[in-house]
């Protein structure tokens, strides 16, 4: 029996949607854009640097591609 038959007898959804709406439920983000909270999220410092080297995974990364996703 495959996983994905599993989760469709059980009803359940998979861990990694699961995850992802907790962790925008403790954020307290929705779809709507003026929100306090999405407008903090999407804040960009305007004249940073970018550093060399491969891009550190942050918490605003995460936000950012979980609301892409929605």
């Amino acid at each position: 029996m495959s996983n994905e038959e599993l989760m469709k007898m059980s009803g359940m959804q998979p861990w990694s949607e699961m995850v992802k709406t907790r962790r925008m439920r403790l954020a307290g983000l929705s779809q709507t854009e003026d929100r306090p909270a999405n407008v903090a999220i999407n804040w960009v410092l305007e004249g940073g640097k970018k550093h060399t080297g491969r891009p550190h995974k942050t918490v605003h990364t995460i936000f950012t591609k979980d609301l892409e996703n929605l």
